[in-house]
């Protein structure tokens, strides 16, 4: 099987499945931000505004471009001998009226043939083309005017290469069609949301307009015959870039089958929304509009889709995500946002869609001015614990205990090393913070009558620190606690420990009389 014939079998069931199945991306599975995405809201705005504005004069210019073309296409249609006279395929071309060889006409497609021009003069003779001509120039003269006024033609990025460089610009925001622009604002607003919280709006904004202007530059490179337009190439980008910098976000995607009979005569519902992770429906996306392109390009199709700009700014979204990653763009923007308001929805979001590096570099900056900001220290310490990363996560709780320790607040220390604790996976619990702070917690753990709980944690203080008064107290007085509750393998393990460490007369004595209770010959210390 050769490569063309793979990828027209592809193509095939891409094509298939797309009608089969009508698919539509809803958004992100996302948490609800506080802070109101006005970029997006104002390209919506600006896009339903300018649609609205052009409707009705748009259908009295479609209506004349359309009167003006049919009675051109008509004429020419009346006499086709004329069409191979050498100066009128000229006048035709120069017009743009013959695509890569053929004129368009209301039912078929007129092929013209250079190389007749001596027989047909002589077959129509020189008056009659005079009078055809004359009436040619005038037909041309009235479809390039109806064209020229057109807003489409004057706004949209225009065809065949006699393009302005306010085009560019101005084309992302006309659409053909109600289908058109609700299609295009439905994708804008499932992916914009997201990627104005992440980058901010400056950035975002900036974004949009870069990647909307980078997406036509394959219509610059192979010309449209039809004015281009709409923001698809733009959403296009901001779907690259989510690939890039949200990938591990979940997508809501809307399906519709039009099997739904078959669907129904088996009891399933014809519709619903699946949740697919970024790094599955973007590429596909990607490749079936790759596809899409070559397709047509392969078949020598026009279509009234412009997949060649879909990849454009597909791309280019893609490649800038990557140089906003590289310079940290993000992070310096929510850094500073987080250091002006604190914790917001802003850095929960990044945690909630999985972005972790930049929300703990936030995070971390803001903590560097507010040091004492417990929000943003239990943060710090969600953050860790989602990446995995048991030491820093550990080093964020032991710093929110101290925190509360200083305070006075030791039931609030007990909370957050509780949380500490569970923070850990199952098989691979082992806590480390700072002698002092534990002991506190174990005494007051012992104090508030959870004597097993006291011992426990006595016996991993002791575990963890080695050496030091403090050590030595968590034995004798965890092997107290455990002697108490009748853990008496814990308690001896302790009283021994102890007395292995050269304790003072006090707690050797406290640690022998320990050992007696547990039943432990006095020898079998090995004093």
């Amino acid at each position: 099987m050769g490569i063309r014939t793979l990828l027209l079998l592809v193509t095939f069931f891409v094509i298939l499945f797309q009608f089969c199945f009508f698919t539509v991306l809803f958004g992100d599975e996302r948490e609800k931000p506080k802070r109101i995405p006005i970029v997006t809201m104002a390209l919506v705005a600006i896009n339903i505004a300018i649609f609205a504005v052009t409707l009705f004069p748009l259908e009295k210019q479609d209506s004349l471009l359309s009167e003006t073309k049919i009675k051109l296409l008509n004429f020419l249609e009346e006499e086709p001998a004329f069409l191979d006279l050498d100066d009128v395929q000229k006048r035709l071309v120069d017009e743009e009226l013959v695509v890569d060889g053929k004129l368009p006409a209301i039912n078929y497609w007129y092929r013209v043939e250079p190389g007749n021009d001596a027989a047909a003069r002589r077959l129509l003779g020189e008056r009659k083309i005079q009078q055809f001509k004359l009436q040619l120039d005038e037909l041309i003269g009235s479809y390039k005017s109806a064209a020229d006024s057109h807003i489409f033609y004057r706004y949209g990025l225009a065809p065949n290469g006699k393009w302005k460089s306010y085009q560019l610009l101005t084309a992302m925001f006309l659409h053909s069609g109600f289908w058109h622009i609700a299609g295009n604002l439905v994708f804008l607003v499932a992916v914009s949301i997201s990627l104005e919280l992440l980058w901010g709006r400056s950035i975002f904004l900036a974004f949009y307009i870069l990647v909307g202007l980078a997406a036509n530059l394959p219509a610059l490179m192979v010309p449209f015959s039809a004015p281009a337009l709409g923001a698809s190439g733009a959403i296009s980008g901001l779907m690259g870039a989510y690939l890039v910098s949200l990938h591990k976000a979940r997508l809501k995607i809307g399906w519709f089958t039009f099997l739904f009979p078959l669907f129904l005569l088996f009891r399933k519902r014809p519709f619903g929304i699946k949740r697919v992770p970024a790094y599955v429906f973007l590429p596909y996306y990607f490749l079936s509009q790759m596809l899409l392109w070559w397709y047509f390009k392969d078949q020598g199709l026009a279509s009234g889709t412009a997949y060649s700009v879909h990849l454009g700014g597909f791309f280019f979204g893609a490649l800038f995500a990557v140089g906003l990653e590289s310079i940290n763009l993000k992070t310096n923007f929510f850094s500073m946002r987080f250091a002006e308001s604190g914790v917001g929805a802003d850095v929960r979001e990044l945690i909630a869609l999985g972005h972790l590096n930049p929300a703990r570099d936030t995070v971390k900056a803001f903590l560097e001015k507010k040091p004492d900001d417990l929000e943003a220290m239990s943060t710090l310490a969600d953050i860790y614990q989602r990446m995995a990363r048991y030491d820093e996560m550990n080093a964020a709780y032991a710093r929110i205990i101290r925190h509360h320790l200083s305070k006075g607040d030791k039931q609030a220390a007990l909370t957050a090393y509780d949380a500490l604790l569970f923070g850990f996976p199952e098989d691979q619990v082992n806590p480390r913070i700072p002698a002092k702070d534990w002991m506190s917690i174990c005494d007051y753990v012992y104090n508030s009558g959870m004597i097993l709980e006291a011992a426990v944690e006595y016996d991993r203080l002791a575990t963890t620190w080695q050496n030091g008064s403090l050590a030595l107290r968590a034995c004798v007085q965890g092997g107290e606690a455990a002697l108490f509750m009748n853990d008496q393998e814990r308690a001896a393990r302790l009283f021994e420990k102890a007395l292995s460490m050269g304790p003072t007369e006090a707690y050797e004595t406290r640690a022998r009389r320990g050992l007696e209770r547990c039943g432990v010959p006095a020898s079998a210390t090995g004093d």
